[in-house]
């Protein structure tokens, strides 16, 4: 026995159902929305602070790199940074809110049709 006669010649697993496949990815509307309202928020930083928490946060360089770049003090990068989170916090927040609203939503509609 070589091994091969060991995998079932026809599949017994049934394809997931479309409903399923749809709850299971993300929704583009609701990354669209977060995009949004991160943007929003980030066009209210002072502009050294919000490069400097771009750079840093979303493209992943370190903090002695963006310093560099940038002729400062790594120590200036790091604070701004912390500023620059903290008053971005409410968005956070309201993004996790949208999030779970959204869920909900979904859970009761599906409740509801199925």
């Amino acid at each position: 026995m070589d091994g091969l006669e060991a995998l079932p010649l026809e599949r017994k697993e049934t394809p997931a159902d479309l409903a399923e496949i749809e709850e299971a990815t993300d929704d583009p509307i609701d990354a669209l929305v977060d995009r949004i309202i991160l943007e929003e928020e980030l066009a209210k930083l002072p502009e050294k602070e919000r490069r400097y928490l771009y750079e840093h946060k979303a493209l992943g360089e370190t903090a002695q790199s963006v310093a560099d770049d940038y002729g400062v003090a790594k120590g200036t990068v790091t604070q701004s940074t912390r500023r620059g989170l903290e008053k971005m916090r409410p968005a956070f927040e309201y993004i996790r809110f949208l999030t779970i609203l959204a869920e909900v939503v979904r859970m009761i509609s599906h409740w509801l049709l199925g």
